[in-house]
């Protein structure tokens, strides 16, 4: 079953009176519990193809399809609904609230959804378990490494259960063993049957990752099963 189908997406951002392509007619289909990993050089679209997936950005052409339900013509209140139930984000910057605990931080998308106090901090503090960060939840981002803030970045993430996770150069701003640390989490999320999309110019990040799609100048030039 796929879950997200996208047809002949293209993306222009005009600059003055240039327009830069982007994406140019990208078509993808990503399936129920898949792990892709996008590949390609620095200005090669991958961002834009994550931003557009997830959400945060719109296409100026093409059709996407999410769960089967065309969405690309929805409004804003729409997409953002699809967005915070159904899609996790996890960046390279981590994107902490430096003033909050990790634990605060891990429950502040529970509490915009309405969850109870108590139902909140027992979510937050299981994922936070999960990822290994037991006893580390009161502190504050600076008061944790690279690799840690990562793992609240990655809890926070879990919070709505989504059914797709997108994850934009997660291990970029870490050193060699951390990432590594965060890949296989990556990999127990997907052995418990998440799916995940992420992107990397990492090539040692591909060998846990079941599909890789290589970008060029805004086009899929490459796909292939791992």
């Amino acid at each position: 079953m796929n879950i997200i189908e996208i047809k002949n997406i293209s993306k222009i951002y005009k600059m003055g009176k240039v327009d830069i392509d982007a994406l140019k007619n990208v078509s993808l289909q990503i399936k129920m519990g898949e792990f892709i990993t996008i590949m390609g050089h620095s200005g090669s679209g991958k961002s834009t193809l994550l931003n557009i997936i997830g959400l945060l950005d719109r296409p100026t052409s093409g059709t996407y399809y999410f769960e089967d339900a065309r969405i690309d013509n929805l409004n804003e209140d729409e997409l953002a609904t699809i967005r915070n139930k159904k899609i996790g984000f996890i960046f390279q910057t981590f994107n902490l609230l430096p003033q909050y605990s990790a634990l605060f931080n891990v429950e502040l998308p529970l509490v915009y959804s309405g969850c109870s106090p108590k139902r909140c901090r027992e979510i937050a503090l299981s994922l936070l378990k999960e990822v290994g960060l037991s006893g580390r939840e009161r502190h504050k981002p600076n008061e944790l490494s690279g690799g840690e803030q990562q793992r609240v970045a990655i809890a926070r993430a879990l919070v709505n259960d989504p059914m797709i996770i997108l994850a934009d150069e997660p291990t970029g701003n870490l050193d060699t063993k951390c990432g590594n640390e965060i890949m296989e989490i990556f990999a127990l999320l997907h052995q418990e049957g998440k799916t995940i999309l992420l992107v990397t110019h990492n090539e040692h990040i591909t060998s846990f990752s079941q599909r890789i799609i290589y970008l060029q100048d805004g086009k899929i030039i490459e796909g292939k099963n791992l």
